[in-house]
């Protein structure tokens, strides 16, 4: 158990079963007390509401436990800024930088949309709202097609 919880439960480690806060699966990384796990509150999953943890769905964490073989390299990608594509639309979605990572978010967020190429495919002006925003909400940047005479 994390340090920093074992105030609210008064000992070092939880058992096993429908009480316990980490789910029924535990895979710990490198650092000690640190892992990916399930929850008991599945709705906190998505929110900055973790000890340094990872927390997955029940049955993600469930699927992910039988398939991870121990020893497997882990690496964490920090991304507060995501583009994709789907059906041929643009979208980005933007999550505050809770960790104070990045000096000047706006340029970050243009440096990776063209990094990926697509700052001709978007309307930049709708980027720029999401990026200030920052409220974790796929949004469709797509840029509208000028229509030919």
């Amino acid at each position: 158990m994390p340090p920093s919880l074992r105030h609210k439960y008064t000992f070092t480690s939880l058992p096993p079963g429908p009480d316990n806060p980490l789910g029924a699966f535990w895979l710990g990384l490198d650092h000690d007390h640190i892992g990916i796990h399930g929850t008991d509150f599945p709705w906190s999953i998505g929110w900055a509401m973790t000890h340094g943890c990872i927390r997955l769905y029940p049955e993600d964490i469930k699927r992910l436990f039988r398939i991870i073989q121990p020893g497997t390299t882990v690496k964490i990608i920090y991304a507060p800024v995501k583009i994709g594509t789907q059906n041929h639309r643009v979208f980005v979605e933007v999550h505050r930088d809770i960790y104070n990572r990045i000096d000047n978010f706006e340029q970050y967020g243009f440096d990776l949309l063209q990094e990926k190429q697509m700052t001709q495919r978007v309307d930049l002006e709708k980027f720029r709202r999401a990026l200030e925003r920052q409220n974790g909400i796929p949004v469709d940047v797509t840029a509208q097609k000028e229509e030919e005479p």
